[in-house]
């Protein structure tokens, strides 16, 4: 009457499957408690260890001695004596997992199979949509400068953004753009004829080419072809910073050693006049 009752209650466990009748067919009379099974005080037979657990020892004796499912793994029904699987790509499972879908992966970040923890997308990337595997390359004409991203952002003017964009990049000096989302370089447009353009990044031109002077288009200042002014000296000191072994000068292609890291240097300067050079000569 005793094993009638114990049946019966089994029976109206919620932990109840056909698994459970078959450990319960193969349990010896008398015996440790099989793996995947606990055997409280006064057991007539194993008790299973619920969902989201397992157990591959033997002779246990409370259900809290089940071992959770560990992160990344689900353990589905019960009497496990291992886990089930890995988690679902798209989902992570924490712990105690009996599902292998157990948490769902939100918009902009994704999970591999098998994951603990679900991944921002990384820079130059985005997700829309939730329960995903992998990430979006940012849209043309858009830029995505942060992680974890569930939109990409548009391109402002002045600026163009090819596809998996990190920041927008500038229409270079001499071009600007008016329009929003510009896609590549080509969207820049050249500075108007009669205007010049002195920076990057423009929406407009920056204003009209100077008197006595012509912009036939891209121009990048307001006086395109104004020559350089002459030198006033023979001999000119600039201050210049090293560049490895050699120190460029500006007013003409002359490089020299420098081994310093900041020093001036004299430099030879040539004049030409009308058909005729000279040469200044170094002081003594």
């Amino acid at each position: 009457m005793i094993m009638g009752k114990t049946v019966s209650a089994f029976l109206g466990s919620p932990y109840w499957s056909t698994s459970c009748i078959f450990v319960f067919l193969q349990t010896p009379v008398d015996g440790v408690c099989p793996v995947g099974s606990y055997c409280p005080l006064g057991s007539a037979f194993p008790l299973p260890c619920p969902p989201g657990t397992f157990s591959n020892a033997t002779g246990l004796d409370q259900p809290h001695l089940c071992v959770a499912c560990p992160p990344g793994l689900y353990c589905s029904g019960s009497n496990n004596s291992s886990p089930t699987g890995p988690c679902s790509p798209g989902y992570f499972c924490s712990t105690g997992a009996s599902t292998p879908d157990q948490h769902e992966v939100a918009v902009g970040h994704y999970s591999l199979q098998g994951a603990f923890r679900p991944e921002s997308c990384p820079f130059g990337t985005f997700q829309p949509a939730v329960g995903q595997s992998l990430c979006l390359d940012c849209l043309r004409g858009h830029f995505c400068n942060q992680t974890g991203l569930g939109h990409s952002l548009p391109c402002p003017p002045g600026h163009y953004c090819p596809s998996g964009s990190i920041l927008p990049t500038a229409c270079p000096a001499g071009s600007y753009s008016s329009v929003k989302a510009a896609e590549a370089a080509d969207w820049c447009r050249l500075c108007d004829t009669g205007m010049f353009c002195d920076r990057a990044g423009l929406t407009a031109p920056s204003g009209y080419c100077q008197p006595g002077f012509y912009c036939s288009g891209a121009a990048d200042t307001p006086k395109p072809n104004a020559m350089a002014e002459p030198f006033s000296r023979n001999k000119q000191k600039l201050e210049t910073g090293k560049q490895g072994n050699k120190v460029e000068v500006r007013g003409g292609s002359h490089y020299q050693e420098d081994k310093s890291t900041t020093k001036k240097i004299t430099v030879k300067q040539t004049h030409k006049r009308k058909g005729h050079t000279r040469q200044s000569k170094p002081k003594n």
